[in-house]
């Protein structure tokens, strides 16, 4: 069967922390300090609410999530992806505020161009899982729901994650493990960590 890979948007592509960084007015200095390597919620070192940290971010409608900026390696791993002969869609999940799957889809028209199709809005990526699905994902929990329900997961390298040492050239790791992916049937989930 033929393998389909569902790419995450926010922090594979569109740099949400700097966007969200900048709503509160901290830098990313400052936030990293506090940051314990690989805590992937932002709440905790902010010493915030979910609430208090989504307030200033859906007070700027629609022009926050346009204004992010594509990361560092995102035009390159826009190539990569394109260069495989696989299909390939991106999966994001939206927040409560009605514009955000709007601005997410205007900004990936942006980015991906009008011939890539839109993204799939969806927080509960488990629901698209099968054998031959791989997620891409830099967010632990969605990797392991997807490969528990019986997909296949790439944890994409973040400061935010467990693989927070691989973050500064992630596309090193995860072209290994897609390649992984696509010549073996059998691969079902990602390396926990660079160490395995």
């Amino acid at each position: 069967m033929e393998k389909i890979l569902l790419v995450d948007l926010d922090e594979v592509f569109a740099d949400f922390t700097s966007g969200a960084l900048s709503a509160h007015g901290v830098s990313r200095e400052e936030f990293e300090r506090k940051r314990i390597p690989g805590t992937w919620d932002m709440t905790i070192p902010l010493d915030m609410t979910h609430d208090e940290f989504w307030k200033p971010i859906v007070g700027q409608g629609p022009e926050f999530w346009l204004r992010l900026k594509p990361l560092p390696w995102a035009p390159e791993f826009k190539r990569y992806l394109n260069s495989l002969n696989v299909q390939w869609f991106i999966v994001t999940s939206p927040n409560h505020d009605p514009d955000c799957v709007s601005a997410k889809i205007r900004w990936c028209r942006r980015f991906f161009g009008r011939s890539r199709p839109d993204p799939i809005p969806l927080s509960e990526k488990w629901l698209l899982s099968s054998p031959n699905k791989v997620l891409i994902d830099d967010k632990w929990e969605s990797i392991a729901k997807f490969v528990k329900i019986g997909g296949q997961g790439i944890l994409f390298p973040s400061k935010g994650n467990i693989l927070h040492l691989e973050s500064e050239n992630p596309l090193f790791y995860v072209k290994e493990q897609i390649e992984c992916h696509l010549a073996s049937p059998s691969v079902t989930s990602t390396r926990l960590s660079p160490s395995w």
